[in-house]
């Protein structure tokens, strides 16, 4: 018997914890079979830990996890493969672990798309917002995507991140403003809280600040282009 599972961050955030619950719908709707949930940080009701995700699988042995991560960072690289080998371990099952998904080519056409959508101009500049990390190969994937997107709309861009990383946000739109008209803002974050909030907030202030206009495009978000994505990663584990 063969099991999926998602495995996510987790948030404070009731939005962003909707958000996940939601995906996690989406994606039972696309594969037609069961997919359970759990969470690294802040389990809540529905969204158990992950040591507790793997344990309610039952009898399960294997199961098809897939990371909710974009880059190699600290969580896809050793949290969460630690928590699969700890089930391993606890529970006698076999895990066939999923890759962080940053790159694939589906989610850098969204964000084309998106970026299409403002109808960008002369003058106007692409501020791309990643999450940031302790990990340096996972802040060279996130400059590398960066530089994928900006070179395919025909943007100059200046990357930040919104967690550890430096620049900051306000630091990042002092970069991007400098002789631009507009400055995009792209947040490469999956769902919404707190940081996406704050990236909003922050950019649009410092914009402000600056005298340059800010449009502000929404993070990655629960549509058809993660859903299928995720749905074959999943398949294809199995």
């Amino acid at each position: 018997m063969s099991s999926l599972l998602l495995m996510g961050h987790g948030s404070p955030s009731p939005a962003s914890r909707r958000e996940l619950l939601e995906l996690r719908e989406l994606v039972v709707g696309r594969l037609g079979r069961p997919v359970a949930l759990g969470v690294l940080e802040f389990p809540a009701p529905e969204l158990p830990a992950l040591e507790e995700a793997f344990a309610l699988l039952g009898g399960t042995a294997r199961v098809a996890a897939q990371p909710l991560v974009l880059f190699e960072g600290l969580h896809g690289r050793h949290d969460m493969p630690g928590e699969a080998a700890a089930a391993v371990r606890r529970l006698g099952l076999e895990v066939r672990l999923g890759t962080p998904f940053g790159a694939a080519a589906v989610l850098i056409d969204l964000a084309l798309k998106r970026l299409a959508g403002v109808v960008p101009v002369e003058g106007d500049a692409l501020l791309f917002v990643g999450r940031g990390s302790s990990v340096v190969e996972s802040l060279r994937q996130a400059d590398e995507v960066a530089a994928r997107i900006a070179a395919k709309a025909g943007l100059s861009h200046v990357v930040c991140h919104a967690g550890i990383s430096r620049p900051d946000p306000v630091e990042g739109m002092r970069l991007a403003a400098r002789g631009a008209r507009r400055v995009i803002v792209l947040p490469w974050l999956i769902h919404t809280g707190i940081l996406v909030d704050r990236v909003h907030e922050l950019t649009a202030a410092t914009a402000r600040e600056c005298g340059v206009g800010c449009i502000q495009l929404p993070h990655i978000g629960n549509g058809p282009e993660l859903v299928g994505l995720i749905a074959s990663r999943l398949e294809a584990l199995l």
